[in-house]
């Protein structure tokens, strides 16, 4: 399959023919424009325009950030670019510097402001992107994004584990939840909360904080929650309408009361109906304590939330999908 994608991008890309813009930036008057193609490991393909100045090809930061499903920032009076999402980038248009989850890189011609738009270089994807290629012959930008399991120390920020308390302050229940705002929203499923009088919501780095239900989804089992603590670390919402069955995903959660415990298996059914309700079927395994814990993609989207299983039937678990939390915040 990914032979014939590849195919299909070099055909597309010979077809395409050079032209010579004039471009007003730091003296270079003239510069080469044309297409590429950027072709990520999971098959998706996405076409740019690019710039050429001096052999060193840029992209357009807003496109292929948006092609690798990231949300970005730009301050354009101070002409700096941000991501904040999945991973911690800052990139100071026209420096030498770049700054990538903590790590300072210095290396010339990493960025360039064209028109008032950012562009940057082939290398700055390849810091971004060790095992990235680009084939310069056919303009084919290969990026093969991290393994998802090597950023679960960072998503594990991203999750906290539910406890209930009654009047009297005898605790009830304990499930898990996901902080899907720096504003503090947390989602979680209902019934772990819905007899509760009192909810605390435990972070991370195991501090408490009191938590009350904001809004809620009966039918789907969905609670949102708010914690009065701001800039946390969040989890990027996917969208489940795109997933897949035979998808790889990983689920994050608390079962029994330990955090963060970490599961992987695949999407068995992307809409199974259960009780005339659509949920994604999946064979990572839950158990008591991993209601309101994440089903994660292989990009680091939440695209599900933990709800239920089948007893005596490890790998046959269903999750809520995320496109059915968006309309409740």
């Amino acid at each position: 399959m990914k032979r014939y994608i590849v195919l299909f991008a070099f055909f597309f890309l010979v077809s395409i023919s050079f032209e010579t813009i004039s471009l007003a930036h730091e003296g270079h008057l003239h510069s080469t424009k044309s297409n590429v193609a950027v072709l990520l490991s999971d098959g998706e393909i996405c076409t740019h325009s690019d710039i050429k100045i001096d052999g060193q090809v840029y992209l357009k930061a807003s496109d292929i950030f948006k092609c690798l499903n990231y949300k970005t920032n730009w301050d354009n009076k101070n002409k700096i670019f941000f991501i904040q999402e999945k991973i911690k980038l800052k990139l100071t248009a026209n420096s030498d510097v770049l700054i990538l989850n903590e790590k300072t890189t210095v290396l010339p011609d990493l960025s360039k402001v064209i028109n008032g738009r950012l562009f940057i270089a082939t290398s700055t994807i390849k810091i971004m992107f060790p095992k990235s290629i680009f084939d310069s012959t056919n303009n084919i930008l290969y990026i093969f994004k991290k393994d998802i399991l090597e950023d679960v120390d960072l998503l594990g920020k991203k999750m906290v584990m539910v406890k209930t308390y009654d009047q009297k302050g005898n605790k009830l229940d304990n499930g898990s939840g996901v902080i899907i705002s720096p504003k503090g929203f947390v989602v979680t499923s209902l019934h772990v909360i819905q007899k509760a009088d009192k909810i605390e919501v435990t972070l991370s780095d195991s501090s408490t904080l009191t938590a009350i239900l904001v809004n809620k989804n009966d039918e789907y089992d969905i609670a949102i929650l708010k914690v009065s603590s701001t800039n946390l670390d969040y989890i990027s919402l996917g969208d489940s309408s795109k997933i897949k069955s035979g998808q790889e995903i990983i689920t994050i959660s608390a079962p029994l009361g330990l955090m963060n415990t970490i599961s992987t298996g695949i999407i068995s059914n992307q809409n199974r109906t259960i009780f005339e309700k659509n949920l994604i079927q999946i064979t990572a395994p839950v158990y008591f304590g991993s209601s309101g814990g994440a089903v994660i993609n292989t990009n680091g989207d939440l695209i599900g939330i933990i709800t239920n299983g089948v007893e005596n039937a490890a790998n046959i678990n269903f999750a809520v999908p995320v496109n059915k939390i968006k309309n409740l915040l």
